[in-house]
């Protein structure tokens, strides 16, 4: 009778063990990506990095002759949801306005005047965000272009 139970019971446990059949397809790891902003990405944020990123890429064509015309719209940094609601106080919007003013005059520019239009545009960044957001203050320096006096 110990052996039938044994036997009994060492089937049991043969049967309850299942091997979970292997699938050859690994699955891809999800990486999130880290936010920039310890705060969260806001829309304003993500527009202000995306101008950054295509003024900076304009200043390395300063001198080229690419089609200053179609530089993306800007328009939505009247409406884009800011960071924190405070940030568009103190005249934000004037500021807004003089950005827009500035990338249209730069967009119009010839070679002759091209550097001054860019760093007009790099002005008016740095003069909103000296009221507002101090944050890219140091990343905005880095944009402007030197100008050669002779």
């Amino acid at each position: 009778m110990k052996y039938l139970i044994t036997i009994f019971l060492f089937g049991l446990f043969l049967f309850s063990c299942e091997t979970e059949p292997i699938n050859d397809q690994k699955e891809e790891p999800v990486v999130k990506q880290a936010s920039l902003n310890p705060n969260g990405d806001s829309e304003l944020a993500l527009l202000m990095r995306q101008m950054a990123d295509e003024l900076t890429a304009l200043k390395d064509d300063i001198n080229s002759d690419i089609d200053w015309k179609k530089i993306s719209d800007y328009k939505t940094i009247h409406s884009a949801t800011p960071t924190k609601e405070s940030m568009k106080k103190d005249g934000y919007q004037s500021y807004a306005e003089a950005f827009l003013l500035s990338m249209e005059a730069l967009e119009q520019s010839t070679t002759a005047n091209r550097i001054e239009a860019y760093n007009e545009v790099i002005n008016t960044c740095m003069n909103c965000h000296e009221v507002t957001c101090h944050g890219p203050m140091r990343r905005i320096e880095k944009m402007y272009v030197a100008v050669d006096e002779e």
